[in-house]
């Protein structure tokens, strides 16, 4: 078995420390912290939804890098759908990885959604090192209630035009630096 992986290597003197202004000390010890959430949500007439998430996460330790390495993203393909835009590794000698966004996995969600299908879409930053931050970003597309048609265009459309069904959560388990929220 062939396995390709299509990634792009660049090197930047300018890190993501560097550009958001964060206090080594605040890095300190720590395992991971979210250096810069983004998120941002746009509403249509329909009632559907659109978020987009971009965020910086640095791993500090061998522990973070196993818990906080790898990106999962839950979605129910009946109600949703999600779309990564982008997939960066920078390295902590300024090194810096661009992976195709082809290799994110599409997967059966485990026994927790026993009705709906679930999926999740997970990447694995498998070359990340203590130091090092990854970014990436997604679109999450849809709501959580909907009424299915057998018309592509309507499946996302909740039962009353003009109400807003999805809720997303604001919250880390590790520290943030940085959070930007917007809604439209």
């Amino acid at each position: 078995m062939l396995l390709i992986l299509f990634i792009t290597v660049a090197y930047s003197s300018i890190t993501p420390l560097d550009s958001l202004n964060v206090s080594p000390h605040f890095l300190q010890g720590k395992e991971a912290v979210v250096l810069l959430e983004e998120k941002e949500g746009e509403y249509v007439e329909t009632g559907a939804c659109r978020f987009t998430t971009h965020r910086f996460i640095y791993l500090g330790t061998k522990k973070g890098i196993r818990d906080y390495g790898a990106i999962r993203v839950e979605y129910t393909p009946m109600y949703n759908k999600v779309f990564f835009h982008s997939l960066i590794l920078h390295k902590k000698n300024g090194r810096r990885i661009k992976y195709s966004i082809d290799k994110v996995g599409d997967f059966p969600v485990n026994e927790r959604v026993i009705f709906w299908g679930g999926r999740e879409k997970i990447f694995n930053f498998t070359d990340a090192e203590p130091g090092d931050i990854i970014e990436y970003s997604y679109e999450v597309y849809g709501t959580q209630v909907a009424l299915l048609t057998k018309k592509d265009f309507r499946k996302f459309t909740p039962p009353m035009k003009g109400e807003f069904y999805y809720a997303e959560l604001f919250q880390s388990r590790i520290p943030v630096w940085k959070e930007k929220n917007s809604n439209r």
